[in-house]
């Protein structure tokens, strides 16, 4: 993340990392972005990733009056220095397993907003860290909260969340999980 890289975001970010094809959904992204924009005209869209639905975000954006606040930064081999800039994360994938950009992210002190999609409730640490939302306005409203949240505050709160992913933790909770069952044996 601190390796240096020649893109500067501009702020407020609002970053979506991974491919733009149609099971990320970044089309679903754009249209919150838009309702977002109405209410912060200064806020910016980034796709990180590349995809065949690349043109159709930008004829979207163009369709919609923002393509002026919509980047398309492509592919990275190493996206930490671009995503450690970020506002906040977007990401409103049809199905996922678990996030990998959404938990590198928290781990950069960087809160996300997502679709209900594997794993991102139990990362968004009861909603402190990132928001799990259902509906487009749901998710406007929780870009918006994030964005207007202190720095310091959503960077503890990330931290906290991705403490629960480290390995001495896993090990300590499968340790408690066996001291249950032998204790109830």
């Amino acid at each position: 993340a601190k390796e240096h890289t020649e893109i500067t975001l501009q702020h407020p970010a609002v970053l979506s990392v991974g491919r733009l094809e149609e099971r990320k959904n970044p089309l679903r992204l754009l249209h919150i972005f838009a309702q977002l924009h109405q209410k912060k005209p200064d806020a910016h869209l980034y796709y990180l990733g590349y995809g065949d639905l690349q043109e159709a975000v930008a004829r979207e954006a163009e369709a919609q009056g923002i393509s002026e606040r919509v980047h398309f930064l492509g592919y990275r081999q190493n996206p930490f220095p671009i995503m450690t800039q970020a506002d906040v994360i977007g990401m409103f994938s049809t199905s996922e397993g678990f996030p990998m950009a959404l938990l590198e992210g928290a781990a950069l002190d960087v809160p996300f907003v997502t679709s209900v999609i594997g794993g991102s409730r139990i990362l968004a640490n009861d909603q402190r860290c990132g928001r799990t939302v259902e509906t487009d306005q749901e998710a406007v409203t929780a870009l918006q909260e994030l964005l207007e949240t202190d720095k310091d505050v959503i960077k503890e709160e990330c931290r906290t969340s991705i403490k629960r992913f480290e390995l001495r933790e896993y090990i300590r909770q499968i340790e408690e999980l066996f001291d249950e069952v032998l204790d109830e044996a």
